[in-house]
C-alpha cells in the first residue's frame, strides 16, 4: 500500500521523480547504484541487484527505465540469465540471477520476455539451511501490474490501519489485528 505521494511504506524504492532522473545508460546506472548502496548488503554486486529489485517490485517503473535496469542487472559481475523460469504464481519468464556466496543464496529477477514486465523474484538456497535442502526457494514473489481508477486512501500505517490493526508496545512494526476482517460494502474510496 502506498502512502501520500505514491511512495511505498518501509521500502527503499525511489519515487517517480527519482526514477525519471536516474541515468539512462546501463553502465552509468550501475555505477550510480554502487555509489548509492555503498557499504550496504552482503556484497556490492548483490546489493546492486537488490536495489534494482526494490525499484521493480513496486510495479511502477516505466518500460524505458525498466529496460535500463535489466541491462544494468545483467552487467553485474557474475550475473547470469536463465530462460524458462517461473515466478510464484507459475508465469514463465527469463531470470537474471546473482549468486550471493557470502549469504549462501541466489537472487533472481524474473521478467516476462514478451512484454518486458517485471513479474517476480526469488531467493534460492545454495546450501542446506537447517531442515531446508539446497535448491529451496526461501523467498519469492509474483508481481502483477494493472491500471486502476484511483489510489487507495493513504493512512499513517498503510495496510495495517486499513485492516483495523493497532500498534502494540512490542516495538516498531508490531501490530495487533482483528482475527476476522470484514469487507466494506462499497469499493469506492472514502474522501
Amino acid at each position: 500500500m502506498a502512502n501520500p505521494g505514491g511512495d511505498f511504506y518501509g521500502s527503499d524504492a525511489a519515487s517517480d521523480t527519482t526514477i525519471a532522473s536516474l541515468p539512462n545508460d546501463p553502465t552509468r546506472l550501475l555505477n550510480y547504484i554502487y555509489l548509492h548502496a555503498l557499504g550496504q548488503g552482503n556484497s556490492r554486486d548483490g546489493e546492486a541487484l537488490s536495489w534494482i529489485a526494490d525499484q521493480l517490485r513496486t510495479g511502477a517503473v516505466p518500460a524505458v527505465e525498466r529496460a535500463v535496469m535489466y541491462r544494468a542487472a545483467a552487467m553485474i559481475p557474475g550475473a547470469e540469465t536463465a530462460e524458462r523460469q517461473a515466478n510464484l504464481d507459475g508465469r514463465p519468464g527469463v531470470a537474471i540471477g546473482y549468486v550471493e556466496t557470502t549469504a549462501g543464496y541466489r537472487q533472481d529477477l524474473i521478467i516476462d520476455p514478451g512484454t518486458g514486465a517485471f513479474i517476480g523474484e526469488r531467493e534460492v538456497l545454495l546450501k542446506p539451511d537447517g531442515v531446508f535442502p539446497a535448491g529451496t526457494a526461501q523467498a519469492w514473489t509474483a508481481v502483477r501490474t494493472t491500471v486502476a481508477d484511483g489510489a487507495p486512501r493513504a493512512t499513517p500505517d498503510g495496510g495495517f490501519d486499513a485492516g483495523g490493526c493497532t500498534p502494540t508496545n512490542y516495538g516498531e512494526g508490531s501490530y495487533t489485528c482483528p482475527s476476522k476482517l470484514t469487507r466494506p460494502r462499497s469499493s469506492r474510496p472514502r474522501p
